[in-house]
């Protein structure tokens, strides 16, 4: 496995730490959330050739690629893929967010970038709106419109199956069929359908049945799978790390 650190380019007043931790190989890589408009300091990691994951701004960013507003969706596209070439990152990842499938596949088929990533969605997003993109056939449908890669978020998978009402860990394997190309990891309470970034150890999912699963699909493809962590910030990114040890202590 590869275990990355994720940032929000809002973030970079952490991005000289955020170097240092993967030169001292305590992380693999950096994911970062382009923020629309906040361009500073990107030098830093562009100097360091800092190994870089980019995630397309989310509706937290006013931002949605499933509505219907195609000129605006377009334009911050053009952005986030202007600085994913400034900074070389390896893939884009794109949530389908809470508009429509037909919006979303039509934004789709105009970018045939085989570094988009698409994201599993929970069935309840922010402000209890209704997501798409919540189970592994839309996901699937979504992924045979070009030649796109699938992370699996963990937590959106798990709170998706808490409001079907079904076994999470059968819904975790329905989409590892999906043979996804990196994952998402945090904690989260089996008792709430909401939506949570916990630290590990916090909630009650069955980690190690989760790392099982990625050991697994890597086993399977021969292939080493980035993990990034979507854990709460706390001392600059020592949380982060202290995050990624305790998933390495599983046994």
């Amino acid at each position: 496995m590869k275990f990355g650190i994720k940032l929000w380019s809002i973030n970079h007043d952490l991005y000289e730490e955020a170097v240092k931790i993967i030169r001292e190989r305590k992380a693999d890589y950096l994911e970062l959330l382009y923020v629309p408009g906040e361009k500073e300091k990107l030098k830093i990691l562009k100097k360091n050739k800092t190994p870089i994951i980019i995630h397309t701004p989310t509706l937290s960013q006013g931002v949605c690629f499933s509505d219907n507003n195609f000129k605006k969706k377009n334009k911050i596209m053009k952005e986030t893929l202007n600085v994913a070439e400034y900074l070389n990152a390896s893939k884009i990842i794109i949530h389908p967010s809470i508009g429509t499938s037909e919006n979303f596949i039509r934004f789709l088929k105009d970018y045939q970038d085989k570094r988009f990533v698409i994201e599993n969605m929970p069935k309840l997003g922010i402000k209890n709106t209704q997501c798409i993109g919540d189970s592994p056939t839309e996901i699937r449908k979504f992924l045979s419109q070009g030649p796109f890669g699938f992370c699996l978020d963990f937590s959106h998978a798990i709170k998706a199956a808490i409001s079907h009402k079904i076994d999470y860990k059968d819904y975790l394997k329905e989409f590892m069929q999906l043979n996804p190309v990196m994952f998402h990891l945090s904690d989260g309470r089996l008792s709430t359908e909401i939506d949570e970034h916990l630290n590990l150890g916090k909630g009650n999912f069955d980690l190690r049945f989760i790392k099982g699963l990625i050991k697994e699909n890597e086993q399977i493809f021969k292939k080493s799978k980035e993990v990034t962590f979507e854990v709460p910030k706390e001392n600059g990114l020592k949380n982060d790390i202290k995050n990624i040890e305790f998933f390495k202590a599983i046994k």
